[in-house]
């Protein structure tokens, strides 16, 4: 009964009023006639969109009013922050806001649309990890320089407020897998990467010449680091040049398979 008052009433305004009055129209009788849970957001979420269309409005406009003011009522906003378009990377205004004890983040390109993604699937925690954000005084040495700014100059640069907890080098992008859901795509990409041992350790060193702050801790990644067979060599090179933690991001096939394999690696560090 209500989505079928509602559609007459939203297919008779179109056709003789602005779509924006269209939509207060709906909103008023979505939230004061029909106010079940749920049944607002849905509504306006699908319906507006086809008002909004015959009004000729671009798609970011149809975007806007479909998704962001439909979710006004009950949004309580965080904070404003930026983020970047999935499609074309380019660096948006964002607002950070939690709704239903869900913490959401939402932004909208002016070629591609609107976007919202969860942020925190829980804002208790939310708040709780609050405490622990700090941000510091970055390294007095960066070796790069700010050219295009974030998110597009790769690097520690100086804009950077924070030391690397954790490094993570790729040592090769070869793998024993051929897993379809793979984001590094390993063992796919047509090429090998696989820098020399002489290049990880000035890597390595790079890494050590951090400051304030040296990095410390170190992950050794790919593709699948366990196919290298100087991968003990690393480790052993890693811990000699002062990391006092290093780790093997791997699939465990070579060490599920090679017990031998497993105590070089511990024993090289």
């Amino acid at each position: 009964m209500a989505a079928a008052v509602l559609g007459f009433l939203s297919s008779r305004t179109s056709a003789s009023i602005t779509p924006i009055l269209s939509l207060l129209i709906l909103i008023f009788l979505g939230k004061t006639l029909f106010p079940p849970e749920g049944f607002f957001d849905f509504y306006v979420g699908t319906r507006l969109f086809k008002i909004i269309l015959l009004g000729g409005q671009k798609k970011p406009i149809i975007h806007h009013f479909a998704y962001t003011l439909s979710n006004v009522v009950g949004m309580r906003e965080l904070k404003h922050t930026k983020s970047i378009c999935p499609e074309c990377l380019k660096v948006l205004d964002a607002v950070v806001f939690e709704e239903n004890n869900i913490v959401y983040i939402k932004k909208e390109c002016p070629e591609h649309g609107f976007f919202q993604d969860i942020y925190w699937s829980d804002y208790d925690l939310y708040e709780r990890a609050k405490q622990f954000d700090f941000v510091g005084n970055g390294l007095e040495n960066p070796r790069t320089t700010i050219k295009n700014d974030c998110p597009y100059d790769c690097g520690i640069c100086p804009q950077h407020k924070s030391h690397t907890a954790l490094a993570i080098i790729d040592v090769t992008n070869r793998c024993n897998l051929r897993c379809p859901v793979c984001f590094a795509t390993a063992g796919t990409a047509g090429y090998v990467y696989e820098p020399t041992i002489e290049d990880i350790k000035n890597m390595l060193i790079n890494l050590r010449n951090n400051r304030p702050v040296p990095a410390d801790a170190l992950q050794l990644s790919g593709g699948e680091p366990t196919v290298r067979g100087d991968l003990p060599e690393i480790i052993k090179m890693a811990k000699e040049i002062g990391f006092k933690h290093v780790e093997v991001n791997t699939n465990g096939l070579r060490m599920a398979s090679d017990p031998d394999f497993c105590r070089t690696l511990e024993e090289a560090g």
